[in-house]
């Protein structure tokens, strides 16, 4: 298995008052986790989900951080790890 990232885009999308769904393709079944970091590569946020199937998924960041507060607008980079696999992408966040 390779041990580098995928260095491919993730996609958010339903944008809504700082709100969205990052849709990514998981390439192995597994519980996904999402972790959401600031440019100066601090985690801003850590969204687990339960086991889902190889594919196509969305996973809902509702622009907060993991104390609740509101994120300011900005590019973000997200790391989404599942059974083993991981990929990585910057993602924008408007207000």
């Amino acid at each position: 298995m390779d041990d580098c990232p995928s260095q491919r885009p993730h996609r958010l999308t339903e944008q809504r008052a700082g709100q969205g769904v990052i849709k990514d393709g998981l390439p192995v079944a597994g519980p996904p986790v999402l972790k959401i970091f600031d440019q100066t590569g601090a985690l801003v946020r850590h969204i687990s989900q339960q086991s889902q199937p190889s594919g196509s998924h969305e996973i809902r960041w509702d622009g907060r951080d993991g104390a609740g507060r509101s994120v300011p607008s900005g590019i973000y980079l997200t790391r989404i790890e599942a059974a083993g696999s991981v990929t990585t992408g910057p993602v924008g966040l408007t207000r």
